[in-house]
Parts: C-alpha cells; structure tokens; sequence
C-alpha cells in the first residue's frame, strides 16, 4: 500500500491530462449507457431493449472491425502526422462499421441491421476522433468529448419532440455525436497535420494483429448478450443490457487510470521499463478493489429501483460484472506497453485465449445460473486476460534481455 501511494503522489502531477482523458474515455460509454438506459426509463418492454442492445453490440463490433487497427495506429508515432492516414482510418471505419454492423445484427430483420449500421458509423466517427485527440492534450481531449455529447444529446431531444420512440432515434444520435466529434477533430488539428500519402501498408501491418485483438475483446465483452438470447431470449438480453451498461460506469472510472497509462507508454515508446509496469499495477489493483466495493451496493439499489428482477441476481450480476473491471483494469495495464513498443501480436493472442474462455464458460454457467452465471463468465474470462498477460510481460522481457 506504501508502495501504491508513492504511485499517486508520483502521478498526481498529470491531473489535467488525469481528468481529461478520463472525460474522453467516458463519453462515448455515457452514450452507450443513455441508448440503454433512456429506453429503460421511458417504459420501454425488455424484448425491445433486448433488441436495441443487440443492435448497439452488434454496431460496437463494427466499429472495432471496420478500422482494421488503423484507428489504434493514429496514436502512434510512426502514423500521427499525416492527414492521408486520418482520412483512411474514417473511410474505412465508415463502410466497416456500417456493413460488419448490418451484418451482425442481421437477426433483428432490416430495420434492426439498420440500427446495427448506423451504430456501427457512429462509433467507428467517434473512436477516430477521440482515439487521435487522446495524444494531443487535454484541451483538445475535451474539444472533441463536448461536440460528442452534445450532438447525442441534441437528437435524443427529438424523441419528446416529435413523440417518437427511443430506440429508433437512438442509431441517428450516435452517428449525430460520432459527426460531431470528428468535425471537432479536423478543425483541431486542421494547421498541424503534414501532406503526404497513406502509410496503408505499414498501418495495416501494424493494425491487424491489433484488430484480431479488439475483436477477440469485444467476445469478451459482448458475446455473452447474443448467448444470453440464444439460450434465454431476448426479453432476458433486455434485463442484462442495463445491468450491464450501468455497471460499466465503474470501468469508465477505471480506465482514467488505463488511459493514461496508455498515453505514458506511448510517449515512453520501447524505452518502457518493468519498474514503471509494477507501478501502474500496484496503483490500479488497490483503487479498483476499493472503488468495487464502495460502488456495489449504491449500483445495486439503483438498478433494482428500475428493473423488474429479483434483488439478489441483481446483486449478484453487479457484484461479478464489477470484478471483471478489477481483472480488465490490470490487464490491460499489462498490455498496453508492448502496444507502446511496436509488440502487436501477444496482446491479440491474450484476448483470442480469453475470448475462448468466456464463450466457454457462458456456455455452462448461464444454463446453469442465468444472469449471473453470464457475468460470472465476463470476470472469469478477464481474469484469464490477466494470467496470459502476466506470461506475455514475462516473454516480451525475457527477448528485450536477450538482444541486450
């Protein structure tokens, strides 16, 4: 615990940038949160916010597939500085996110692969953006999070306004938000960027094994909606999805301290150190503990105000929901410098190994336990992330020492 104070007093400096990222890491998930959550408050029955879940999961995985990595790649130094490079990243999350996330919501019939799409553009628009702002500083961090939220929020309205329904207004906010951070973003760096031709090669070189990756993560975030669904049916989807979108807010939290992890790892680059690694961990692993416990029982009682469920699986969702925070938390701290030191492949290979585990362990549990069965299988599988990402640290120093 000593050691973990010597960590915040050593990184409290960063509090601007602390505060900053963490506001552009959680808008987009306070916009995932409201597509949720509105549609719950105004009465909405649970097989159409099952529905609308699977439709936005389904847009999530578009967006993680449609930019090939290239969105990841803008953060790095080798791509930052050439507008060709950002123009290839929002041309191919556009018709990747729309056509993977049609796709993938094509159990819902046209209108739901509708949604599917639109969702998919519009967080694919705002990863661009907010991706590429995170390295910039903390007052273009917030120039884009603003026109984020705004533009959501703006047509959300439309739904009082001309009487209509959450759900289908929903897909159009996002893409409103996505537009607006990505025009916020072209103005911003509109005098900084140099001219010159895409690194399309090197990017997807560097992209894809990051993508196999994301896509392996996003398994372990969300396959267990569409094996809730499946085994279940959709109105249980419908009970999950705001147990799981509400809960999500502590890893909104948490990855203030993941973030700027991620941003210190890549202005360090492959001079990363292992002292440097133990210290984010022995940072993250005793305030993620403590902010699971003190957020449990508050996120508990609120859900059941305002879902028809029993008050124990609820508790017990929430509880196993917050434990995998803790586990992705430190995972991810693990992985992001070999991201940071070009090391692309070993992070994909611990998320395909924990995507793996979750589709196996919601497989037995969720017949088995139901709801909490589902999410017991999201913190076992993160849990899993962390062992393989503790071996990938042990590897990736064990071939640094050797060249050395």
């Amino acid at each position: 615990m000593i050691r973990s104070w010597r960590s915040f007093r050593q990184v409290r400096h960063h509090s601007p940038r602390f505060l900053a990222l963490s506001l552009t890491y959680a808008a987009e998930r306070a916009v995932v949160l409201a597509v949720i959550l509105i549609a719950v408050l105004s009465g909405a029955q649970p097989g159409r916010v099952g529905e609308l879940e699977i439709a936005l999961a389904a847009g999530s995985f578009g967006a993680t597939v449609g930019p090939l990595g290239t969105t990841t790649a803008l953060m790095h130094e080798r791509f930052r500085s050439r507008q060709a490079n950002i123009t290839l990243a929002i041309a191919i999350g556009t018709g990747g996110g729309f056509i993977i996330g049609s796709l993938l919501a094509i159990q819902l019939g046209l209108i739901g692969m509708l949604a599917g799409g639109l969702f998919g553009i519009g967080l694919s628009w705002n990863r661009v953006a907010q991706n590429r702002m995170r390295v910039e500083g903390p007052r273009d961090n917030v120039g884009v999070t603003i026109p984020l939220l705004a533009g959501f929020a703006v047509v959300m309205t439309l739904v009082w306004v001309l009487d209509g329904a959450t759900a289908d207004i929903a897909p159009l906010a996002v893409c409103a938000g996505g537009l607006a951070a990505l025009v916020s973003m072209s103005r911003l760096l509109r005098p900084r960027l140099k001219t010159g031709r895409a690194q399309f090669g090197e990017m997807m070189r560097f992209g894809i094994p990051l993508s196999l990756g994301a896509i392996a993560f996003w398994v372990v975030a969300s396959a267990d909606r569409y094996l809730i669904g499946w085994m279940m049916d959709l109105e249980a989807v419908g009970v999950y999805a705001p147990l799981y979108r509400v809960s999500m807010l502590f890893s909104g939290a948490a990855a203030t301290l993941v973030v700027w992890w991620r941003a210190e790892s890549l202005r360090l680059g492959a001079t990363w150190a292992g002292d440097r690694l133990r210290r984010f961990v022995s940072l993250a692993l005793p305030l993620t503990l403590a902010g699971a416990l003190l957020t449990w029982w508050p996120l508990t009682r609120f859900l059941a105000g305002i879902v028809d469920h029993p008050d124990a699986e609820i508790a017990a969702v929430v509880g196993w929901l917050l434990i995998s925070v803790v586990a992705w938390t430190v995972a991810s701290g693990l992985l992001v410098p070999m991201v940071a030191a070009s090391e692309v492949k070993d992070p994909a290979v611990v998320w395909i190994v924990a995507a793996a585990a979750n589709v196996g362990l919601n497989l037995l549990l969720i017949p088995a336990f139901g709801l909490p069965g589902a999410a017991a299988a999201t913190a076992a599988a993160q849990a899993v992330a962390v062992l393989q990402g503790y071996r990938a640290v042990q590897r990736l120093r064990s071939r640094t020492s050797t060249r050395e």
